[in-house]
């Protein structure tokens, strides 16, 4: 029998409305432990109450940021001996990570079935699934998350928080909205609203220790997710490591016509000619001054510092 502590971020975008009904929840599973994080640095003591309280499953009840926190959190400190499961309620606006790793349905009733089932010796699935690592300077700790962008990646982030999130829209809506919002304002050349848009990023790029031909990206992505929503998934190269990645030099050729081959990992042969660069790699070194997103948050870099990014620990995810 597993021992639960749920973990509740009040500020995401479902939590915002009230968590009446994941209180109602516990309520009927007093065994279960609750706290709540109104902010970033309550994770670590909440994490350590959870271990002291010999919690070996984490919910976590929040968007992707959420989940973020939790995993550097929980990797960082010390308050756990050895690394509880992880379950993943989709409270957020677009829970990338909660498509593939989290609890599906509704965050009360999946949180329902999960303790029932723990509480029952019902039957649970575990998946395991690396983590990527980002550290943006040998004197801080890494960053722990599941999605990385920066280039265009960035800038949709933050035209989705401008213009899609104030609509209300989640989930796959929202994530489709600022894919296409993206997608029109990068094909119509509109590069300015407000700010300059899609004009190619500087940067050099090490791949396992190989340094990338390109100095100026149109995109960069990399991930240790399985799925993303709506079945897209722009990732395809041949390899070995953890991490899948995937680069566009600027200016991106014909993106038009290489737009849906790439969001379904499936390249024509003339991409691959002319900049539409995947891998699976398992170290990823960026130098750069430009903003860079992991799970929806922003980073900056330390100037003149590259960034690594490395797949150095799996953690078990729950599923029923």
């Amino acid at each position: 029998m597993r021992r639960v502590g749920v973990v509740s971020n009040p500020g995401s975008r479902r939590n915002r409305a009230g968590l009446e009904a994941t209180r109602a929840v516990l309520a009927r599973h007093p065994d279960a432990l609750h706290a709540e994080a109104r902010q970033v640095e309550d994770l670590e003591g909440i994490f350590r109450e959870f271990a002291r309280r010999e919690v070996d499953l984490v919910v976590v009840n929040g968007g992707d940021g959420t989940v973020h926190s939790a995993l550097t959190a929980l990797c960082n400190s010390c308050a756990f001996e050895q690394m509880p499961a992880i379950g993943v309620l989709p409270t957020g606006m677009t829970n990338l990570i909660a498509q593939d790793v989290g609890l599906a349905g509704r965050p009360e009733t999946a949180l329902a079935r999960l303790l029932e089932h723990t509480g029952a010796g019902g039957q649970i699935d575990c998946v395991s699934r690396p983590l990527l690592s980002l550290t943006t300077a040998a004197d801080r700790p890494p960053l722990y998350g599941m999605f990385f962008g920066t280039a265009a990646f960035y800038q949709a982030v933050q035209m989705a928080r401008r213009e899609v999130q104030p609509t209300g829209a989640r989930g796959s809506v929202a994530f489709a909205m600022s894919l296409t919002l993206a997608i029109w304002r990068a094909l119509s050349g509109r590069a300015n609203q407000p700010g300059p848009l899609f004009q190619g990023q500087s940067m050099t790029i090490d791949l396992d220790g190989v340094r990338q031909s390109g100095e100026r990206y149109f995109l960069v992505l990399a991930t240790t997710l399985h799925r993303l929503i709506l079945g897209l998934m722009p990732f395809w190269g041949n390899g070995h490591g953890h991490i899948r990645y995937t680069s566009v030099a600027f200016p991106p050729a014909r993106l038009a016509r290489a737009l849906l081959p790439a969001l379904r990992g499936r390249p024509r042969p003339w991409m691959i000619e002319r900049g539409y660069v995947s891998l699976a790699v398992d170290d990823i070194a960026i130098a750069t001054d430009e903003p860079l997103v992991i799970d929806g948050e922003f980073v900056t870099p330390e100037p003149n510092v590259p960034v690594l990014l490395r797949s150095d620990r799996e953690v078990i995810f729950v599923r029923c």
